[in-house]
């Protein structure tokens, strides 16, 4: 079943980024945060932001997708808060996004049409008048702040 050593898989980035990494009890706490803060403010009409801080490598990453793949099993949940929610992960390097795609393809709560980027996530939206409940954006230091046309982002601000 396994053609690789431990250590080689364990450096990969799929494995990295797998929702089912067990977590530190830390990265749990932070977890059973973010889905409270999700299921009480997924539905309000008033944007609402939470961020996450914390030094490279310390396992936010690890921690958003354990976290979107929680909330898309909600979202299918007919008891949960969060059924029928409209939740996207958004990152900006294109090989994080295959990696997190790849994922979406071998796990059953989540769809590759939940991940994209930011300009055509925001785009998209705007162009067909969606708005989602929960968005949660990975390296959301690297939003834009300001238009960008080179990246075809014509808004203010990416937040």
């Amino acid at each position: 079943m396994v053609n690789n050593p431990a250590h080689v898989i364990e450096n990969r980035d799929i494995f990295k980024l797998s929702p089912f990494k067990e977590l530190t009890m830390t990265q749990l706490e932070l977890k059973t945060k973010i889905l409270e803060v999700c299921e009480e403010h997924s539905h309000d009409d008033e944007t609402f932001v939470f961020m996450v801080k914390g030094e490279a490598g310390v396992g936010k990453s690890v921690v958003l997708s354990s976290v979107f793949n929680s909330i898309q099993e909600r979202a299918v949940d007919i008891s949960s808060n969060l059924h029928n929610t409209k939740n996207f992960l958004l990152v900006n390097h294109s090989e994080m996004l295959k990696t997190y795609k790849n994922i979406a393809a071998n796990v059953k709560s989540l769809k590759k049409n939940n991940f994209d980027k930011p300009t055509s996530f925001i785009n998209k939206q705007k162009k067909a008048a969606e708005k989602a409940n929960i968005v949660l954006v990975d390296e959301a230091h690297l939003l834009l702040s300001r238009a960008d046309a080179f990246n075809g982002f014509n808004e203010d601000n990416q937040l």
